[in-house]
């Protein structure tokens, strides 16, 4: 049976940040999938503060927030882009023809006819 990808990611996020004894697991994943869901698991992964955390819901508060929003723009510019692949279109024709005059009288109508 595969291992879920969502829970791996989360179990990841957890051990890099707590270095505790006793983790309450339920409670750090559902905040692990809630930063997951705002940022990429590449993004935690380069991102390393100075110290360990009691709980991931440190990065919850209005500063840890903040904190994270400055990173993962430092994150968005240092991360190399793929190149973007320039593809030749085709060209579009356009038609000169003058548009056909439609009547808006019954008279009009029967008098084109």
């Amino acid at each position: 049976m595969a291992a879920n990808p969502e829970f791996n990611n989360c179990r990841k996020l957890i051990k890099f940040y707590l270095r505790q004894e006793k983790i309450n697991w339920a409670k750090e994943v559902k905040i692990a999938k809630k930063l997951l869901q705002s940022y990429p698991i590449d993004f935690f992964e380069s991102y390393s503060p100075n110290t360990s955390f009691e709980s991931l819901s440190v990065f919850l508060t209005k500063a840890g927030e903040r904190e994270l929003e400055n990173q993962f723009a430092i994150y968005k510019n240092t991360t190399p882009k793929p190149p973007v692949k320039l593809e030749e279109t085709a060209q579009v024709e356009i038609n000169f023809e003058p548009e056909i005059k439609q009547p808006k009288t019954i008279l009009e109508f029967i008098e084109s006819k």
